[in-house]
């Protein structure tokens, strides 16, 4: 599993301190390559960039996710849509093993 980098998604246009931290700290304890997926303007955003990062924007299309959205039973905008936010990273994490032709991951949160 060691070429399998462990794989963050953040969808948002600016990437909260916490999430950065745990980011270097997957990177520096975790064994493994860290890989962030993210809104082009995110990662536009951050100062000291020292693991690969991918824009949402190169692969990802939300037509089908959008097609779920409104399925879904509940307050779509309890704790900022964490249910949404949450189910649209699945969507994201399929396009993008799709796009890469890879058929494994290994996704954390941040």
């Amino acid at each position: 599993m060691a070429d399998i980098p462990v794989t963050f998604v953040y969808i948002g246009d600016k990437i909260p301190s916490y999430a950065l931290q745990s980011l270097q700290m997957a990177r520096k304890y975790s064994g493994q390559g860290v890989l962030l997926l993210a809104n082009r303007g995110a990662i536009a955003k951050i100062k000291k960039l020292d693991f690969p990062a991918v824009e949402i924007e190169a692969f990802y299309n939300p037509t089908d996710f959008k097609s779920v959205q409104g399925k879904l039973v509940g307050d779509a905008k309890f704790r900022n849509s964490l249910w949404l936010r949450s189910l649209e990273r699945f969507f994201i994490i399929e396009q993008f093993l799709s796009w890469t032709k890879t058929s494994e991951v290994f996704h954390a949160e941040l």
